[in-house]
């Protein structure tokens, strides 16, 4: 199930992402819960708490903007 706009608010803000970026979030999120075989909401709860892997999710989000 994918994860509603206002649930990544707090994880985009933790992450200190921009407006541009914010919008691969909820794909990216949905990607790398399929490639780690788990779910959207175990991603998005692992990276509250995983400074690392939300590093990670913020650089993809922000390098997949730089690319559009």
């Amino acid at each position: 199930m994918a994860l509603s706009s206002s649930a990544l608010l707090p994880l985009a803000q933790i992450m200190g992402l921009d407006a541009a970026s914010v919008i691969a979030l909820p794909t990216v999120m949905e990607v790398s819960a399929r490639k780690a075989g788990t779910t959207q909401d175990f991603i998005f709860h692992e990276a509250l708490s995983n400074a690392p892997l939300r590093d990670y999710l913020a650089g993809i989000c922000r390098s997949v903007m730089v690319a559009a």
